[in-house]
């Protein structure tokens, strides 16, 4: 749910679904357990879906699953690989979700919140949902990458740090700030205080390849390449892979055959519309 000209292609299109993660399952079970306490599982938007990773995990709990973006190339490698009867992705807009007053459960935004108006969205979310509906934004930080034992992180924290001045604004509010800014405090139509809790995702069989897939996903390195120009931009991921592997002691071998472990750090806030 971004502006930005490189979202549109379905080159970053296809790089977010290869190597961007999907919520660990024991987010989104955090998430349904909390929606039943009092409302049953009938619809779900999630907005900002980009390729599904997150709106595939609602399917076997929901009579019906929309998936929302307003990137063409996203929705379309969604449908595309839809395998759930009860999923309809769509293209559309945060601030325009088109279901009727008071007919969804769920609205979910993962990884996305950021980019929105969020006045403008917490509004369009109170009209949506049902008395006792709710809000669920998640989102994950930086990855932690390591392997048996050694830890990469710092190396991932760095090249970070070389592009953080091409970082889109909005997307500070989860990589360093972790949704702990001001238009993540509360929800407008909730009288209770958002749950805020982490959680943890571990790709145990990912690559070095897999790594640098993720990193050049960034805007902020996109932005970078469009700004100092493509060469300047593969000098930071040279500097950045050469780093890795020469910490990992395989400094000759080639980073596709070189696994390790990625940790994600999630965070989750939900909250629920009250009765007026």
């Amino acid at each position: 749910m971004n502006n930005d000209e490189y979202l549109t292609t379905l080159e970053q299109a296809e790089s977010y679904n290869k190597f961007r993660p999907s919520p660990p399952p024991k987010l989104i079970a955090r998430i349904i357990e909390f929606l039943k306490e009092k409302v049953p599982t009938e619809t779900a938007i999630d907005v900002g879906c980009g390729s599904g990773q997150s709106t595939n995990h609602f399917a076997p709990y929901f009579k019906r699953v929309i998936g929302i973006d307003n990137c063409q190339m996203q929705i379309m490698l969604a449908s595309n690989t839809n395998s759930h009867h009860n999923i309809q992705y769509k293209l559309g807009e945060y601030n325009r979700l088109e279901e009727p007053n008071e007919s969804v459960q769920l609205v979910c935004a993962c990884q996305s919140a950021h980019f929105f108006d969020m006045k403008t969205f917490y509004k369009e979310v109170e009209r949506v949902l049902v008395p006792d509906g709710v809000l669920a934004i998640c989102g994950y930080s930086l990855p932690i990458p390591f392997s048996h034992g050694i830890m990469l992180g710092n190396i991932v924290q760095e090249a970070f740090d070389t592009m953080s001045s091409f970082i889109c604004n909005q997307q500070s509010h989860v990589y360093i700030h972790r949704y702990t800014n001001d238009d993540f405090q509360n929800f407008p139509f909730s009288r209770k205080e958002l749950i805020r809790e982490y959680f943890e995702k571990v790709e145990e069989t990912a690559t070095v390849q897999n790594l640098i897939g993720f990193v050049k996903s960034w805007s902020a390195y996109k932005n970078f390449q469009k700004s100092k120009g493509v060469e300047a931009a593969e000098d930071v991921i040279r500097i950045f892979q050469n780093k890795i592997l020469l910490a990992l002691n395989k400094a000759d071998e080639d980073p596709a055959d070189v696994e390790i472990s990625i940790k994600f750090p999630f965070i989750l806030l939900m909250g629920r519309k009250s009765y007026k």
